[in-house]
C-alpha cells in the first residue's frame, strides 16, 4: 500500500531530514512570549474591587441616617440619658454614641441651631461613622446586619440598627443600665390543655426581650376613627401581639392550650414601631396616626404588653423617627408643652420648628414629594 500521507502544519516532521539537521520551522522554539497584559479594569457601574462594587466601596458620606435618627431621638429621652450620662463607657460603640450626643446642640438653644459646616458638625459626623464602624466590628449580633453596617448600612431597617445598638450597650458593663431603660422583658407561656390537663410537646416557656414593639398603621387609623379623642395606643399594640390558643396534641381539643405573654419589666424609654403598607398612605392617614401618637399617647406603658401587668405609668411622646425615600429623619420635642417647640433633624442639620402643626406640615408637605411616614415613636417621662 502507498505510505500514509505525512501530517501538515504544526507538528509535521520530515522523515527525510538528515541527522543533525535543525528541527523544522514549525517545531523551532523561539523566545517565550512576554506575559499578556492584564485586562483593563471595568469602569463605572458594576466595576468590582475585592468583591465589592467599586462605585459602592467606601462611599462618603455613608448612609448613616438610621444611626443619626436614633442618636437625635435618644438625646431627648430623659430616662435613657440619665442612665447613659452617668456611665463611664469602655467599649467603642458606647464611646462613639457619647461623642455624637455631646456634639449636638442643647435642646433649649434658641434660634436656628444649624450644625452644617461647623467644627461640631464634623465631630458629629465622625462620631456617627465611628458608631457605625464599631457596631459592624463588634463580636456577636446579627452577622447580616453587621455586614451591611460594614459597607455603609444603606439598606438597614432603623429598628434593626436599634437592636444592634441596645445589644452593644448591654455588652458594656458600664452602660448595661442604659440599655435596660430601652428594653422590655416579658415571658411567653403556653398553658396545659384546659380539657385534659396535658401539655403539648412543643409548648413554649421562654423569655422575650423587646426594643420596639410594632403595630400596623391600619389598626392605628381604625382606633383613631372609632374612638376619636378617646383613642390611645396601648390597646392597639396589645392586640397586635395577642397569641392564638393552640389545639391539644393529646385530646385534640381545639384552642384548649392558651398562650399568654406576661410583662416583668417595662422599658422606661418606650419605643413603639409602626408598619406601613401601600394601602395606608392616602392623604391624611399619616397626620391621623401622628395625632394619635401625640394626643392619645401612652397612658400606661405596661398595657402595651400585658393588660394585667403592674402599672408602669404614663409616657409622653418625645421624638418621632420618620421615613421617606430610603431616608430616615427625626422630629424631637424640646419641652413639656408639645405645641411650643420641636426640632427637625435631617442630614446633620437642626431646624427649629414651632408647634405640632409645623411638624405635621413638614411630615406631609404640599409640594407633592410624598409624606414622611412615622416609623418609630419614642416615649418617655417629662
Amino acid at each position: 500500500p502507498p505510505p500514509p500521507t505525512p501530517p501538515r502544519g504544526w507538528g509535521a516532521v520530515d522523515a527525510n531530514l538528515p541527522p543533525g539537521s535543525p528541527p523544522p520551522q514549525s517545531l523551532a522554539l523561539g523566545p517565550l512570549p512576554s506575559a499578556a497584559p492584564p485586562p483593563p479594569k471595568r469602569q463605572g457601574w458594576g466595576a468590582v474591587d475585592e468583591g465589592i462594587p467599586r462605585n459602592l466601596k467606601d462611599v462618603k458620606p455613608r448612609a448613616n441616617c438610621a444611626l443619626e435618627a436614633l442618636a437625635t431621638a435618644l438625646r431627648s429621652a430623659k430616662s435613657f440619658r440619665r442612665a447613659f450620662d452617668s456611665a463611664d463607657a469602655k467599649d467603642a460603640a458606647p464611646k462613639a454614641l457619647r461623642r455624637a450626643l455631646d456634639a449636638l446642640p442643647p435642646l433649649d438653644q434658641s434660634g436656628n441651631a444649624l450644625l452644617r459646616r461647623t467644627t461640631k458638625k464634623r465631630q458629629y459626623d465622625q462620631a456617627i461613622d465611628d458608631l457605625r464602624a464599631a457596631l459592624a466590628e463588634r463580636e456577636g449580633g446579627d452577622p447580616d446586619i453587621r455586614q451591611e453596617l460594614a459597607t455603609g448600612g444603606a439598606h438597614l431597617d432603623v429598628a434593626e440598627v436599634l437592636g444592634e445598638l441596645v445589644e452593644a450597650l448591654t455588652a458594656d458593663a458600664s452602660t448595661k443600665s442604659a440599655a435596660s431603660t430601652l428594653t422590655s422583658v416579658g415571658r411567653i407561656t403556653q398553658a396545659p390543655c384546659s380539657k385534659c390537663g396535658k401539655s403539648n410537646s412543643d409548648a413554649v416557656d421562654e423569655q422575650v426581650l423587646e426594643y420596639a414593639r410594632s403595630a400596623p398603621a391600619t389598626k392605628l387609623k381604625q382606633a383613631r376613627v372609632a374612638y376619636k379623642r378617646g383613642a390611645h395606643l396601648a390597646p392597639v399594640y396589645l392586640l397586635a401581639h395577642a397569641h392564638t390558643a393552640k389545639s391539644c396534641d393529646a385530646c385534640h381539643a381545639p384552642k384548649a392550650c392558651a398562650v399568654s405573654q406576661t410583662l416583668s419589666r417595662c422599658a422606661s424609654t418606650l419605643i413603639l414601631g409602626i408598619t406601613w403598607t401601600g394601602i395606608d398612605r392616602s392623604r391624611g392617614d399619616v397626620l391621623s396616626v401622628m395625632d394619635l401618637a401625640l394626643m392619645g399617647g401612652v397612658r400606661d406603658a405596661a398595657k402595651c404588653f400585658d393588660d394585667k401587668a403592674k402599672k408602669a405609668g404614663k409616657r409622653d411622646l418625645v421624638a418621632l423617627i420618620m421615613f421617606r425615600g430610603n431616608h430616615y429623619t427625626s422630629f424631637v420635642r424640646k419641652g413639656r408643652d408639645w405645641n411650643k417647640g420641636w426640632e427637625w433633624h435631617d442630614r446633620g442639620s437642626v431646624h427649629q420648628l414651632g408647634g405640632w402643626e409645623d411638624v405635621k406640615a413638614r411630615a406631609e408637605p404640599s409640594d407633592g414629594k410624598g409624606a414622611m411616614l412615622p416609623y418609630l415613636l419614642v416615649y418617655d417621662i417629662f
